[in-house]
């Protein structure tokens, strides 16, 4: 019986030349790391949004200009968009990058919805938050919309911009 716990025992505290395998996960596109234009990227992209007041992209870009211009467009298009946001009242940046082909800005975005009538279901307190990941390159405007607690992708958009 020794021997046999013995052998098994051995088995466990003996060396594994195969090691585990380590998973391996697949990119982002939309992470810092990929300076090609995203996948969600379609060649036929809409022209601009047909929403007043929207900024156009600068001219000339800076880190400074595309981010006070993806949050001006933010805060138009959502209000715009979005019956559930009365206004928009806060906007952090929470990255900003230059890629290969222009430059990409992570938002986090704070709204502000109606009070609930008397007979209405209040919202969650998170109901109006979400975050906005924004590419813009020298023709394309991108826009992932995300959950604001698990990051979930709500929506996805793409719009043809120039400078022109």
């Amino acid at each position: 019986m020794a021997t046999l716990a013995g052998g098994a025992l051995a088995g466990c505290l003996g060396g594994n030349s195969n090691p585990p395998e380590t998973p391996t996960s697949t990119p982002d596109p939309t992470e810092s790391t990929a300076d090609a234009t995203p996948e969600w990227v379609s060649a036929n992209c809409d022209t601009a949004p047909d929403t007043d007041e929207l900024p156009d992209p600068p001219e000339t870009r800076t880190s400074e200009r595309v981010v006070d211009y993806v949050t001006e467009f933010e805060r138009t298009y959502v209000v715009a968009t979005d019956d559930s946001y009365d206004a928009v009242a806060d906007i952090s940046v929470t990255t900003v990058e230059e890629t290969g082909d222009g430059y990409r800005v992570a938002l986090a975005v704070e709204g502000r919805a109606e009070t609930p009538g008397e007979n209405e279901t209040p919202q969650p307190a998170d109901a109006t938050s979400h975050r906005a990941t924004y590419r813009l390159s020298s023709d394309h405007l991108l826009r992932k919309h995300q959950g604001y607690a698990a990051g979930r992708t709500l929506s996805e958009d793409c719009w043809t911009v120039g400078t022109d």
